[in-house]
């Protein structure tokens, strides 16, 4: 539950930035055990597959 929430309290922080954002920006996600750089745009497909923002564990 905990992890949950942070996930989305994460990805909350990232979408909201993205107003100010460039098309640029990227973020940090855990993807397959690694983290790499997506767009914004690619942030809520990733966590709906079960990448995780910023973290690896």
């Amino acid at each position: 539950m905990k992890k949950t929430l942070m996930i989305v309290a994460l990805a909350i922080a990232a979408l909201a930035g993205s107003a100010f954002a460039g098309a640029g920006d990227k973020v940090l996600v855990c993807h397959e055990g690694s983290l790499i750089s997506v767009g914004l745009s690619a942030l809520h497909a990733h966590i709906a597959h079960g990448d995780t923002p910023y973290i690896c564990e």
